[in-house]
């Protein structure tokens, strides 16, 4: 998983999260979009979890430019905003799902796993690890 989170705390609760679950692993952070794009580390991993709000380019942005590059590559966006014109913008940028912010502690972990066996075979370069990230 590739986490792009602009608030630090945010970031490393979330990390502290991943280090407990055996089948999720956090494989890079970002705290903008243009920071994971410029660094592409999500483009070897095989989920992207964004926030919506961040500073610059937003999530749903960063979701159609990741999923441009990578068709069908699986996004995940988190919000503390549940606006419906939010949500149908990123229903429209094809994320595969949309959290809560305030649900994750129920929700994050479950989505995930669902998102990720649902996802086609990530496109990957000779010699890469088939695990979950």
């Amino acid at each position: 998983i590739f986490l792009v989170e602009d608030h630090a705390v945010m970031r490393d609760a979330l990390a502290v999260l991943f280090g407990f679950e055996d089948d999720l692993d956090l494989y890079g952070m970002a705290a903008s979009a243009e920071e994971a794009l410029d660094g592409r580390g999500w483009a070897d991993c095989d989920l992207l979890l964004t926030d919506v709000s961040l500073p610059g380019m937003d999530g749903i942005s960063l979701s159609e430019r990741v999923r441009t590059e990578r068709p069908g590559f699986p996004v995940v966006v988190v919000s503390a905003s549940v606006e419906p014109s939010t949500v149908n913008r990123a229903e429209a940028a094809g994320v595969q799902a949309y959290l809560s912010k305030g649900q994750l502690g129920t929700t994050l972990t479950r989505t995930l796993r669902e998102v990720l066996a649902d996802a086609p075979p990530p496109a990957r370069s000779e010699g890469t690890s088939s695990d979950l990230r």
